[in-house]
């Protein structure tokens, strides 16, 4: 039967005999999962060039989650690096609850720090700073589309208000976006730090790289409103992002 537009079983009953049958040991799942992901990166990576033209909307929505489940945390880094890819993925995917303008729940299992906690611990902080540099690389791709609009932007905020609303959400945004995407670079970043077995280098290192990301935070949560025009909300909406990078 179908549940939306995916193929079901009807009954949970059947669901359970074919698991038991195909996935009952932690090796078969994981190489069900290889296998979706892999299929599901191909027709993203394929969709990004324009082979395939038509978007797979379940592909992208599920892409981290079959990776995280696979271990491929190098394609994760990959995805994220990429935006012709990362831009595709619901923010729900990586623990991000607002869309579009509109909030939203984060997925039950979307990608967050704790999933890395699989990883042997050796690797686990290499991996958590590659995903930190990944989000950093996305939130500075907010900084460069927010100063592609004219300034002052108070003033493109209220032009746009009143004769473009759907430039607006655009403009609007962007500036959210930058908030969220910075926090999970930090989060990640924190992640990173307090499982290193290399003292505060990696650290020090990834807050000097990304010092500009920092600085435009610290500017959105100090003057945000007066310097958008977009409502106080943006202020209080950045101060949890800003909490992580002045707790690194």
């Amino acid at each position: 039967m179908y549940r939306g537009k995916l193929l079901d079983f009807y009954h949970n009953q059947f669901r359970e005999s074919a698991e038991a049958e195909y996935l009952y040991e932690d090796s078969e799942r994981k190489l069900a999962h290889k296998r979706l992901a892999d299929y599901f990166y191909n027709q993203a990576c394929s969709f990004r060039d324009g082979i395939l033209k038509e978007q797979i909307p379940r592909g992208f929505s599920e892409l981290l989650f079959h990776l995280k489940e696979a271990g491929k945390w190098h394609t994760i880094i990959a995805c994220i690096k990429d935006p012709g890819i990362f831009d595709k993925i619901p923010p729900p995917q990586y623990n991000v609850n607002i869309d579009s303008g509109v909030y939203v729940c984060p997925a039950s299992d979307a990608l967050v720090p704790d999933s890395l906690s699989s990883i042997p611990v050796e690797q686990r902080s290499t991996i958590a700073f590659g995903i930190a540099s990944a989000f950093a690389d996305r939130a500075r791709d907010r900084i460069q589309q927010a100063e592609q609009f004219d300034k002052p932007w108070k003033e493109t905020a209220k032009y746009l208000t009143e004769h473009d609303i759907g430039g607006f959400c655009v403009y609007r945004d962007v500036f959210y976006s930058f908030i969220r995407l910075a926090g999970k670079a930090a989060e990640y970043a924190k992640y990173a730090d307090e499982c290193s077995i290399n003292g505060n280098n990696s650290k020090a290192e990834f807050i000097h790289q990304n010092k500009d990301i920092r600085s435009f935070l610290h500017f959105i949560f100090h003057f945000g409103y007066e310097v958008t025009g977009l409502s106080h909300a943006i202020e209080d909406d950045a101060f949890p992002s800003y909490r992580t990078w002045e707790n690194l």
